[in-house]
């Protein structure tokens, strides 16, 4: 049977998000799968009472190299400035989440940079067969079995083709970023795979074989080889790795279902929306998202999550039922 584990990077103002995550890894995944969590050093005393053999945790300090130095309280006041929440990066670094590759203090790493290059680090030195990504705001709603993930050796990757068009502005940059860094020659054709998604498998061998060749093709060690972006995809760097230099085992288990339902828009839901998003979620779905910056609040994201799992319990005793007549 495959080792699998998850890994969630989090901290204190996700703590609810991370809670109700938590609380379904424990019920929908193989009592062997420890969920791996990234905080930041200073919450570890909030995120300590969920420490068991089914939750380890990683500090950001335990995974970065030398040289990548916090400068938070920098970072705080710069953060702090009237004019802070109107520029999204000074946004992020009143949260302190500023930190400097000293070795190239330019430009410095902002917060969701880091928390990339954080994942790079922490699936790269996982000794399992597959890493199931999760976000903190994501929650599973249908049992997992090891087959879902990894068969035949090969581990799940999500592509989904021709689903980048040029108008998509963002994405056409990450997938020209990862063809720089990764040395892939190939220009980049009117339409592109996607390989974003809420809910991915990555394969530890495959990640430190990106971090490999990010090295020899820009002679600097992988960290400042990110670190120097100012924006990158880890997902889009993943899947382009697979698709241009993986092996055809890599590419032997591929499927363009998400596996998720997602909901990805900045407006909140409210209690009139439930419906429509508990229609959308399938049979196939393994998780949910309703992703944190969208605002929505807690008791409407309760009773989504309740609601769905009152609908897949239904489903299940429908089928028992019908599989097994009294």
């Amino acid at each position: 049977m495959p080792d699998i584990a998850a890994l969630t990077p989090t901290f204190r103002r996700d703590i609810e998000y991370f809670e109700q995550l938590h609380e379904s890894v424990l019920r929908f995944t193989p009592s062997t799968m420890v969920h791996h969590i990234i905080i930041p050093d200073e919450d570890i005393p909030l995120f300590s009472r969920w420490k068991s053999n089914r939750l380890a945790i990683h500090t950001t300090s335990s995974l970065l190299p030398e040289g990548f130095l916090s400068i938070s309280l920098l970072s705080k006041f710069l953060g702090s400035l009237p004019y802070a929440r109107s520029v999204p990066a000074l946004k992020s670094l009143s949260r302190g989440e500023l930190f400097l590759d000293t070795k190239r203090p330019w430009p410095p790493i902002r917060g969701w940079i880091l928390q990339q290059i954080l994942k790079f680090a922490a699936v790269g030195s996982m000794n399992v067969d597959a890493v199931l990504m999760l976000d903190s705001d994501v929650v599973l709603i249908n049992r997992i079995l090891p087959e879902d993930l990894v068969r035949n050796g090969a581990v799940r990757f999500y592509r989904k083709p021709k689903a980048v068009f040029p108008e998509m502005t963002k994405h056409i940059a990450w997938h020209g970023t990862a063809r720089r860094i990764l040395g892939i020659p190939e220009p980049l054709p009117p339409e592109m795979a996607d390989y974003i998604s809420s809910f991915l498998v990555w394969n530890p061998s495959i990640v430190r074989a990106i971090q490999k060749r990010l090295e020899e093709v820009n002679h600097r060690n992988w960290p400042s080889v990110l670190a120097r972006e100012l924006t990158f995809s880890e997902w889009t760097i993943y899947g382009s790795y697979v698709d241009h230099l993986g092996t055809d085992t890599d590419r032997s288990f591929v499927s363009s279902d998400s596996l998720c339902s997602s909901y990805w828009d900045a407006n909140a839901l409210k209690r009139e929306d439930i419906a429509t998003f508990v229609a959308s979620v399938s049979q196939s779905d393994l998780a949910i998202l309703v992703q944190s910056t969208s605002r929505t609040s807690q008791d409407i994201r309760k009773e989504i999550i309740e609601t769905v799992l009152t609908r897949f319990a239904r489903q299940e005793s429908e089928t028992s039922s019908t599989a097994c007549p009294l």
